[in-house]
């Protein structure tokens, strides 16, 4: 049993393999002197992380389920960790679920925050997930920027420096009665959740920008100001000037919009000034960045705009030019979409944005559910693909690895019953079209003996562009048959074609 009754384990440990291949065994040891130590200091703490762990290992149920029945979540943060997509899921979902919990991501009796980011290297905060903003990380690195010898000084020293954290956040969990309702993200007011369109209406929060970027902010707002559009543009803060009223205006802002626009260019906007973390320490960041950054953490649809001259390894600025490196290379939530066009095009890539929006507020067919099938090499893909259909309204099934044929079969049954929709994740390695036309088959087979009706099938092209327009598929079934790829789901007007997928 639990030190704390509400949760089925007190702290989930989140790691990547490959830090306990090297130094080796170094997170079970870890795991390990950690229980010993706070055994000493509380009676009954209970500590979970996936001893199975391999770099095979796929993000299923079991393990969504644990992290969302853990209290506190701490991350072994290295380099591994940060280009794992699996340790990335882990923590997106604690971050998540700790919004509505009733907690919260930091109990408020001493502003603790439930993530405790461990370092096993040194990696500037700069560089951490949207979901490590706000938190200290304790460093578990030495000079040599290893994980520390557990034999050592230094070690001992900093494992009981966590343990003192985690026993007094355990023990604030205890003094902190749940919520009635769910509590909003850390340090924000509760968001006010935008009214659907009506008749068209929409608001556009347009954030701050580069002065560099005057004539373009001018433009685009003449344009989403067009009575045609119908649309209502917030723009102007700052000011205030001041960290944390410029917070408040911009959460409150973001609450109550349907789309937060965002424009960078190579240089940066005023830096804030006097803005600090959850633990008091200072941060040195822009008014452009942090509104980026507050847009992540409220969930609010965000289009992040980069002229396409713009080239990122030659900016000037090195906290903006990290800033714009993390965005390509792909480090923000699913709610966001970067997109580089020129400056000619700007206006019209805010005007698609604005449609997708509207589209997407229109009421989706009840029931939508599709079952993913996909090859072990491809289940990052296929995860990530899961996100954009969530987004979409359509339910996501996605079928187990079971080793047993009968159950296997069971489990494929179960799930083709609920499925109304079919999407294949298709990569063209190892005669990947010919098991693409040999499962479809198999698939839509196995749906028409259980009586299922399937409106649609789709195969989706793991590389972009993969898809040869002279060599389609061409399943034996009436059920229509589409083909896309990462291009097509970024694009409002491509989605049309794709109809009845989403």
């Amino acid at each position: 049993m639990p030190y704390l009754p509400n949760f089925d384990y007190d702290i989930f440990i989140s790691y990547a393999h490959a830090n306990n291949d090297y130094p080796k065994g170094w997170v079970t040891d870890f795991h390990e002197a950690l229980q010993r130590m706070l055994n000493a200091s509380v009676r009954g703490v209970t500590i979970w992380r996936d001893n199975n762990l391999d770099s095979n290992t796929c993000f299923d149920a079991e393990i969504e389920e644990r992290i969302k029945n853990a209290a506190i979540f701490v991350t072994l943060y290295s380099g591994a960790y940060h280009d794992s997509d699996y340790c990335r899921k882990e923590l997106q979902t604690f971050h998540s679920k700790a919004q509505v919990d009733g907690w919260g991501l930091s109990i408020k009796s001493g502003n603790r925050s439930r993530i405790i980011n461990v370092l096993l290297r040194n990696i500037g905060h700069e560089e951490w997930p949207v979901e490590l903003k706000g938190t200290t990380g304790r460093k578990f690195h030495g000079p040599s920027n290893w994980p520390l010898n557990q034999k050592t000084e230094a070690f001992e020293k900093q494992l009981q420096g966590l343990t003192d954290e985690l026993v007094s956040l355990l023990r604030a969990f205890k003094e902190t009665p749940i919520a009635t309702t769910p509590a909003p993200p850390s340090n924000s007011p509760t968001p006010i959740p935008p009214a659907p369109p009506a008749d068209g209406a929409l608001t556009v929060f347009l954030a701050t920008a580069s002065s560099s970027l005057e004539d373009e902010v001018e433009h685009l707002l003449n344009v989403l100001k067009e009575p045609k559009h119908g649309v209502a543009v917030t723009t102007g803060i700052p000011p205030p000037y001041s960290a944390e009223e410029h917070d408040r205006q911009v959460q409150a802002e973001l609450g109550r919009s349907h789309l937060a626009i965002h424009l960078l260019a190579g240089t940066p906007d005023e830096p804030i000034r006097n803005l600090s973390d959850a633990a008091g320490q200072p941060l040195k960041t822009y008014y452009s960045h942090r509104q980026i950054e507050l847009g992540f953490a409220i969930a609010r649809p965000q289009l992040i705009w980069l002229p396409d001259n713009l080239e990122v390894d030659k900016v000037e600025h090195e906290r903006h030019k990290q800033f714009l490196l993390n965005l390509e290379s792909g480090k923000y939530p699913p709610t966001a979409h970067l997109v580089k066009s020129s400056r000619a095009e700007l206006a019209q890539v805010a005007l698609d944005a604005v449609a997708q929006i509207r589209q997407e507020a229109q009421p989706q067919s009840a029931g939508a559910t599709a079952l993913l099938d996909y090859r072990p090499q491809d289940r990052y893909e296929a995860h990530r693909l899961e996100d954009f259909l969530y987004q979409r309204g359509v339910q996501p099934l996605t079928r187990q690895e079971v080793a047993e044929p009968k159950r296997a079969m069971a489990i494929l049954q179960e799930l083709i019953r609920e499925a109304n929709r079919l999407i294949i994740v298709y990569s063209d390695s190892d005669g990947g079209r010919d098991w693409v036309n040999y499962r479809a088959g198999q698939l839509l087979a196995l749906a028409n003996i259980n009586n299922c009706l399937l409106e649609a099938c789709g195969i989706y092209f793991v590389q972009p562009r993969a898809k040869n327009g002279n060599e389609t598929f061409r399943l034996y079934t009436n059920v229509p048959v589409r083909e896309f790829d990462s291009h097509d789901i970024s694009n409002p007007q491509a989605l049309k074609a794709l109809a009845p997928l989403f």
